[in-house]
């Protein structure tokens, strides 16, 4: 991963939303198969199981699991199953979107976005309450 998404991963473990999910895959190529709030198993490419504690591991959100597992953070940071991304040609910018609160109303659109799916996704989850 490039220092930029390396950053990126961090902000997301920073998050109060955050916490590992089963499936995601760790920056160094391991797959999480299982996680408690402690430790985790997982298998390198060549099917052998390791262990070790999730303390100062990072994400890695160029995987299309591991995102979609911080969308379903998003959502449940959020209390809202209606939060999809969406890339817009136009802007060429990624957009987090669903019903949001703006100005004490409840308005359904755009409450973060980022030059790529992952940054919309990281930023969704920091700004979720």
């Amino acid at each position: 991963m490039t220092p930029e998404m390396l950053d990126l991963a961090r902000r997301a473990v920073a998050c109060k939303g955050w916490r590992w999910m089963p499936g995601m895959l760790i920056h160094t190529g391991f797959r999480c198969v299982w996680v408690d709030d402690e430790t985790f198993r997982s298998f390198d490419q060549n099917g052998n199981e390791t262990y070790g504690s999730t303390d100062c591991l990072l994400p890695d959100l160029t995987d299309p699991a591991t995102l979609g597992c911080v969308l379903a953070l998003v959502r449940e940071a959020r209390g809202e199953v209606r939060i999809s991304t969406a890339y817009d040609h136009i802007d060429e910018k990624w957009y987090c979107d669903g019903p949001h609160e703006y100005e004490g109303q409840m308005m359904i659109g755009v409450f973060a976005q980022g030059l790529t799916e992952a940054e919309a996704l990281v930023a969704a989850l920091e700004a979720a309450p």
